[in-house]
């Protein structure tokens, strides 16, 4: 669950680094879990809360909606 804005500039990245958009994210992710381990541990999960916030919408309620788009 990606704003429009965050999405554009993974995909940017993606494309200059040469790497697929998942490979960025899990870079980044990665990045944002060492840098939290310093200050909390590395077994701590509640490091990546709010990494991922979205607009509140119920994604369970219609995944592939979320994952493929409106249905035409």
């Amino acid at each position: 669950m990606l704003e429009d804005g965050q999405y554009r500039r993974l995909k940017e990245r993606a494309r200059r680094q040469g790497k697929s958009l998942g490979q960025v994210v899990r870079d980044l992710l990665s990045q944002g879990l060492d840098t939290n381990d310093d200050n909390r541990g590395s077994s701590d999960l509640w490091a990546i809360v709010g990494l991922g916030q979205g607009d509140g919408a119920a994604v369970s309620e219609d995944p592939d909606r979320y994952l493929y788009g409106p249905r035409p």
